[in-house]
């Protein structure tokens, strides 16, 4: 039991993170394709302020990220890192 319980949250684990992967690489094109952001600087620690996005950038970069994912996002304190919005995205996105 304790093995298949173990194999059980490798598989749930695996899941989330293939998950965090797919909802990074979609946020990342959106920064680079719409807001022209150099993808090196793109990380899930990286501020908005970090990649030079102004509060009307980021206002625009939610909108796109409400379209392209089908969740509403409201701005807060709480988001401040490309990370935080991945965690918001895959926490009420599709599928949730």
């Amino acid at each position: 039991p304790l093995l298949s319980s173990v194999r059980a949250g490798q598989k749930s684990t695996s899941k989330l993170l293939e998950a965090f992967i797919m909802t990074i690489e979609k946020i990342t094109n959106i920064l680079v394709d719409a807001m022209g952001i150099d993808a090196a600087s793109i990380t899930p620690d990286a501020t908005f302020a970090d990649l030079g996005l102004d509060s009307l950038d980021t206002v625009d970069l939610m909108m796109k990220l409400e379209e392209a994912f089908g969740v509403t996002i409201e701005l807060s304190e709480a988001i401040k890192t490309v990370g935080d919005l991945v965690a918001l995205i895959d926490g009420t996105g599709e599928g949730s």
